[in-house]
């Protein structure tokens, strides 16, 4: 069964293009070895990233995320089991987000509730909400 998680984490210090670019094509090689696909958001130091895939594969890269000392406050906000990937034809997508984009998402997602938020199985508001933004957000 496929399986989903989301999360919010912060990086320590900004991070410049270049060394998003080589976490990128990190992320992306392995992501590929191991059958994961997803999507990274990134603005000013906060990340929202979307992980899917089988889940001992996807809750192991979360725990390795957990333990990366480029990142603080990593915070699990979506952990359940999938029907259908949703960023299938991505084994990482990527989009810079705008401050005020940023905003828009915490606003829906009341980031301020750090308690992991409780879905429905096939109607997941947030999974949806992160595709259309990126979606609809992508200049490639």
């Amino acid at each position: 069964m496929e399986h989903c998680i989301v999360y919010l984490s912060s990086s320590v210090g900004l991070l410049q293009e270049k060394d998003l670019l080589a976490i990128l094509q990190q992320s992306r090689k392995y992501n590929s070895e191991h059958g994961i696909s997803g999507v990274l958001l990134y603005v000013n130091g906060s990340i929202i990233q979307v992980l899917e895939g089988k889940k001992e594969i996807v809750e192991a890269l979360y725990q390795r995320i957990e333990e990366d000392k480029r990142h603080t406050g990593v915070t699990k906000i979506v952990n359940r089991p999938i029907t259908k990937r949703i960023f299938a034809k991505w084994v990482m997508g990527y989009q810079t987000l705008t401050a005020r984009q940023l905003e828009n998402i915490q606003t829906v997602l009341d980031l301020d509730n750090h308690e992991e938020l409780a879905v429905e199985s096939d109607g997941n508001i947030i999974l949806k909400m992160i595709n259309l933004f990126y979606h609809g957000n992508q200049h490639n």
